[in-house]
């Protein structure tokens, strides 16, 4: 007995980890003050296969972003593009976000940003509705932790994005 519930165990565990290789449908931004730096970094994660899925779904373009410096360009410019941050000042104090890279990591395709924290502000808004337009029910998690402030937002079609306002 104890030899074919682990076998069905093992079947059902193949079959669900079969049923990831689909979308994901879920895009995590972490937003986080570098100390040593003095650098607001943000870091996108999305699951290459959700890339790749868009892509074909919304542009017929095939991109097979572990393929070509071209697809992790287009892949890159097509996520910043969906994802805008702006601080709240008194007076004007947006900074400009710069792009620091991408990688490709166990089947997750990141890009890198930072800007430099302006010296007043009070608080953030930002919107990230990456794939939205194609998936109703995408689901973008974002996390932010400046200085004393930490707190998680789940953006989905209904609310895609969110404003924050932190004492600095």
């Amino acid at each position: 007995m104890k030899k074919f519930s682990i076998v069905t165990f093992s079947y059902f565990a193949l079959l669900s980890s079969l049923s990831f290789t689909h979308e994901d449908r879920v895009q995590f931004t972490e937003i986080s003050f570098n100390e040593r730096s003095e650098k607001l970094e943000i870091m996108h994660r999305i699951s290459v296969h959700d890339i790749e899925h868009y892509f074909g779904l919304h542009f017929d373009n095939n991109i097979f972003v572990f393929e070509s410096e071209d697809d992790q360009r287009q892949a890159t410019e097509t996520l910043l593009n969906h994802f805008d941050l702006h601080f709240l000042c008194n007076s004007s104090c947006n900074q400009e976000m710069i792009f620091v890279g991408s990688e490709i990591d166990r089947g997750y395709f990141w890009v890198y940003q930072e800007t430099t924290l302006p010296k007043s502000y009070r608080g953030i808004s930002i919107t990230n509705n990456i794939f939205m337009d194609l998936w109703e029910d995408q689901v973008n998690m974002l996390n932010i932790e400046i200085l004393d402030f930490f707190d998680t937002y789940m953006l989905t079609q209904n609310r895609q994005s969110v404003s924050v306002l932190m004492e600095n």
